[in-house]
């Protein structure tokens, strides 16, 4: 049954209208750095086999998701828009179409309204703990610049690329495209790490801290850094080398096993960042609360999608060639 029709003034009202919803916050936030850093891992493995205009598009995907997830920490929501992020980070000031009231807008469990968010840069600022937060405003600006700069030669890269895409070797372009590529990593391996640590200082500030620590080490169920984990071995090094395998059939798809050394050089930069999310003893119950929470909230709208993504990817398999797949 649908719940009644509701208002809220803004998305933390939303949010901390009880424990249940503070959890879902906390696993959409943690659904952001898992983006961030799986996208920074693909983009390595991507940039070492000379993918290059990938690699750049890539990386760049793991900047909007650290941005995202700070503005996500300090107001409950982020602009959708790559340029109005940027705008933001840089200083400015921005209303209008944002993540949370479209996800609300789909849900099928939550019948809500959420007014309109108000995003500015001395908010954010504000709402982050910081000792510095003179420095911490400093340091976003240059983040935002660095998003901006990034966002033009990410089309570049991948539009403009395809006009060039013959000139694969060619002198220029090549040395181009592998300036474009490392100074994309450089940026993201000193955004993700720090922004690791502001998310881990959001978790060690709220009272539900106890709870999301046990999410995110919660080994015996895959789940948070675990699931990270294995995403990445499943995406660098092939489904044989996961540590936790998920209680799924396989999907008729051979074992294969990747470039297993750049592969775990790449997973343990990621490892070494996340570390200061790690506890090595936590209350499983307190998990399972937080998974009941997210599985019996708006996210189980999740299963919804996926069933129409599958059906979707049905009738595009039709017209391709109905079932004359290898």
């Amino acid at each position: 049954m649908l719940c009644a029709d509701r208002s809220f003034a803004s998305p933390d009202e939303f949010w901390n209208q009880n424990s249940a919803h503070q959890d879902r916050k906390f696993y959409v936030a943690f659904c952001l750095p898992e983006s961030a850093l799986s996208d920074y891992a693909v983009a390595s493995d991507l940039h070492l086999h000379n993918k290059l205009n990938w690699a750049c598009a890539t990386y760049y995907y793991s900047l909007v998701h650290a941005l995202r997830l700070i503005c996500f920490m300090a107001k409950g929501d982020f602009p959708i828009r790559h340029d109005v992020l940027a705008k933001l980070f840089k200083g400015g000031t921005c209303r209008g179409r944002a993540w949370l009231r479209d996800f609300l807008r789909h849900s099928q469990v939550e019948r809500v309204n959420v007014g309109e968010t108000d995003f500015g840069l001395e908010d954010v600022v504000s709402a982050l703990p910081s000792e510095a937060p003179a420095g911490m405003e400093q340091k976003f600006r240059r983040w935002g610049e660095i998003l901006d700069k990034a966002r033009e030669l990410r089309n570049d890269s991948n539009y403009e690329g395809l006009i060039i895409a013959h000139e694969h070797a060619h002198m220029r372009v090549t040395e181009d495209f592998r300036n474009l590529a490392l100074v994309l990593k450089k940026a993201a391996e000193e955004i993700l790490p720090e922004v690791i640590i502001i998310f881990r200082n959001f978790i060690d500030r709220h009272g539900r801290r106890d709870y999301w620590y046990a999410f995110l080490n919660y080994q015996e169920r895959g789940e948070g850094l675990y699931y990270l984990e294995d995403t990445l071995r499943y995406k660098l090094l092939g489904r044989a080398n996961m540590h936790w395998s998920p209680q799924e059939p396989e999907i008729g798809h051979s074992i294969v096993m990747f470039d297993r050394d750049s592969g775990d050089l790449i997973i343990g930069h990621v490892r070494k960042w996340v570390q200061p999310l790690r506890l090595s003893a936590i209350n499983s119950a307190f998990a399972e609360e937080v998974l009941e929470n997210i599985r019996l909230g708006i996210f189980n709208e999740k299963q919804s999608l996926m069933k129409s993504f599958r059906e979707k990817i049905g009738s595009l398999r039709y017209i391709i060639g109905g079932n004359n797949f290898e």
